[in-house]
């Protein structure tokens, strides 16, 4: 009919680009998909719509998203930077079928051509090289020594520590904790306040070492305001990541003599082994953390060997009484050892790997007795 456009037709209207860039402008875009876009600009314009930019939302087939995925593998592209890639596709394509421009998002039926992630073994530092760092920091500025314990010793994420304000540092009594319940992010080169990953605000019980450190810093170098920021540049300016990363972290992590991929996350994952050789209440330690489930958390698990041994070695007590009771003659455990199959299986009475046994972990307080104080 004259004047009236089919509705099939509407929805081939449009190219990929053009529905990237009203995805990226609409202040009704959000959430995980709208992040995504917004942080790798770069992948976007590169491996995105240099491939599907000219077509039109209509003309894009799943078997071509498969065959550009494998292309993509072939090229060297990380699994990582391939999965982004293939998010900032999704998300373009789950705008044009949310505005009533594309039927059904191909994208979704290609994901078996992803690459799966590589496991990982995250870094974390020993009871020493935390020791060294936090001294090297503090050597170029008290207040970046400060921000290095809390960053190792409450496991926060380097987003948390960034928008920790003074009004959520309490002291009760008998009662030191932060409440964690803003994240400062640099979008497109402009830093935003934000809610903490997966919205999940927590309270994190810190030792009473930290609470004395930032007591000293938040009455000689934070404003009294309750909502003022902890940690600032020396102009009282909010921390950018990148910034901070080249003006201050790499070179107290050259002056530690750590190698240079010690990342502020290390000191999140150093936070959580300090936790689990403290105790092994995974549930404790995800709530400290903020996972958003356990089996996240269950991925620091192997921080845990001494626990393991433990039990492994408690097990085998049990197992040879009950077999001399039947019969075999396996004697005690100190006659004879049992090892688990695997590679380099080790006798159980060895003992666990542990970053510098014994000791208690001496910060830098200055002999300071003050405590957290709620501003």
């Amino acid at each position: 009919m004259d004047g009236v456009t089919c509705p099939a037709r509407r929805r081939r209207r449009g190219t990929v680009t053009s529905s990237a860039r009203r995805f990226s402008s609409s202040d009704a875009a959000s959430g995980a998909e709208q992040r995504a876009v917004e942080g790798y600009r770069s992948l976007l314009r590169s491996r995105v719509l240099k491939e599907f930019g000219h077509l039109r939302l209509g003309d894009i087939r799943t078997q071509a998203i498969k065959r550009w995925l494998v292309r993509l593998r072939k090229e060297g592209l990380s699994p990582s930077r391939i999965r982004q890639a293939f998010q900032c596709l999704s998300a373009c394509l789950q705008a044009a079928v949310d505005d009533d421009r594309l039927l059904k998002n191909p994208p979704r039926a290609a994901r078996s051509e992803l690459p799966p992630l590589e496991a990982r073994r995250e870094r974390y530092l020993s009871y020493e090289e935390f020791r060294l760092l936090i001294a090297a920091a503090h050597g170029m500025d008290p207040a970046a020594g400060v921000l290095v314990a809390t960053l190792g010793l409450a496991g926060l994420r380097w987003t948390e520590a960034a928008a920790l304000r003074r009004c959520r540092c309490y002291d009760a009594p008998g009662e030191l904790r932060l409440h964690v319940a803003e994240s400062l992010e640099n979008v497109n080169g402009s830093l935003r306040f934000k809610s903490v990953k997966n919205h999940r605000e927590r309270w994190v019980d810190i030792p009473g070492a930290l609470g004395a450190m930032l007591g000293e810093h938040l009455m000689c170098r934070v404003d009294p305001d309750p909502d003022a920021l902890v940690f600032t540049t020396v102009r009282g300016r909010p921390l950018d990541y990148s910034n901070y990363r080249r003006t201050v972290w790499d070179p107290a992590v050259r002056l530690a003599g750590l190698p240079s991929t010690t990342t502020p996350g290390v000191l999140r994952h150093t936070g959580a082994s300090l936790m689990l050789q403290a105790t092994s209440d995974l549930y404790f330690v995800k709530e400290q953390l903020g996972h958003s489930t356990i089996r996240v958390t269950e991925g620091y698990s192997h921080l845990m060997p001494s626990d393991r041994r433990l039990k492994a070695a408690r097990l085998d007590e049990e197992f040879r009484v009950v077999a001399n009771r039947v019969g075999f003659s396996l004697g005690s455990s100190q006659e004879a050892v049992i090892t688990f199959p695997g590679p380099a299986a080790k006798p159980l009475a060895e003992e666990a790997e542990a970053p510098a046994p014994g000791g208690r972990l001496e910060l830098p307080t200055n002999g300071l007795t003050v405590r957290c104080s709620a501003g």
